[in-house]
């Protein structure tokens, strides 16, 4: 039987038309209802409004609408439409994919029973007509994972993830750092709630997929396969930018967690996650500074120097050896 659940939806929408109807539709047919739908609009001049404003009149749950009053982009307005949802779940949501009917249902039943802070799950690919599109599959189980568990540069995609919405209130949004791939913003919605999650508590992870995730030529996140010949691409133009991003995120979030004074209860997990942050700031600062050398010789001197001195670290799925290795690369053929 339907029944209303204590999640609500954060949709952000901008010139989304083309396929809003069917999340619309997926919404609505879900095992367990959103309590709310709030759909936050950039500035659409397509026929967006239009269709929110159809599906309000008939849809099973509350439905609310809101444009920016200037483009905020798609971190920013995602962030603007969960800060207005009332629910002690948020869901984001995007424009263009389908929830697969017990999306809500299974992401909520996962979070009460592990008490989690975020839950994630896995996808099927689709391409622009929802034909299934055959890639390998995701090596993620069911699981509950730490902070430790998880790589911080790694990120949950955000239609995916349903999170207690206190997480919003831990550190105001207006403190988050700049995004790893568009740094002239601040953090991207689904990196914001990965980081604090994974700061103060735990997550889960389902393995089965809940949704259907559309790849078409606007969306602003396709799958992407991690070649070699993408790496040396970013190596030779940007790679010493590529460290001081890292080096300003990590530095920022480090000192977000040693700011923060909470209850008692989240401060074994945030102490962790405060060493963390301040080890990869220390790591990526060293690091940045082997591209202040002129030449090749004086970059792989200070390589040397930084292998030595054990500053490079683990992360889940990915040994300090590489790290090592793409430094040295970096140092070989960056501008």
């Amino acid at each position: 039987m339907t029944r209303h659940g204590s999640v609500s939806v954060a949709l952000a929408t901008y010139n989304g038309e083309r396929f809003l109807h069917e999340q619309l539709r997926s919404l609505a047919n879900q095992s367990v209802l959103p309590a709310e739908l709030v759909v936050c609009d950039d500035q659409s001049q397509d026929g967006t409004p239009r269709i929110v404003a159809q599906f309000a009149r008939t849809a099973p749950f509350p439905v609310s609408f809101h444009r920016n009053d200037e483009r905020l982009h798609f971190g920013e307005n995602f962030i603007r439409a969960a800060l207005r949802c009332k629910g002690r779940y948020v869901s984001f949501c995007d424009q263009d994919d389908i929830w697969l009917p017990q999306k809500i249902e299974k992401s909520l039943e996962a979070l009460e029973r592990s008490s989690a802070l975020l839950c994630a799950h896995a996808t099927l690919l689709i391409d622009e007509g929802g034909r299934q599109i055959d890639v390998p599959s995701s090596s993620r189980v069911d699981s509950v994972l730490n902070g430790n568990d998880l790589d911080p540069w790694d990120v949950f995609a955000g239609f995916t993830c349903t999170f207690d919405r206190h997480l919003l209130e831990m550190i105001p949004a207006s403190q988050r750092p700049i995004d790893l791939i568009f740094p002239d913003r601040k953090s991207a919605h689904d990196r914001w709630v990965y980081f604090l999650a994974s700061s103060f508590g735990h997550v889960v992870y389902i393995g089965e997929p809940l949704a259907l995730y559309r790849q078409h030529g606007r969306n602003t996140y396709g799958y992407r396969t991690h070649m070699l010949t993408e790496r040396l691409r970013k190596v030779r133009q940007k790679y010493r930018e590529y460290l001081e991003i890292r080096l300003a995120i990590s530095s920022q979030n480090a000192a977000l967690l040693r700011d923060f004074h909470g209850s008692a209860g989240t401060e074994r997990p945030l102490n962790a996650e405060r060493r963390r942050w301040s080890a990869l700031e220390a790591e990526y600062r060293n690091r940045s500074e082997i591209f202040g050398a002129s030449s090749i010789p004086g970059r792989i001197i200070r390589l040397a120097r930084c292998a030595a001195s054990d500053i490079y670290t683990d992360l889940p799925g990915k040994k300090a050896y590489r790290s090592v290795l793409e430094d040295l690369l970096g140092a070989l053929i960056a501008h």
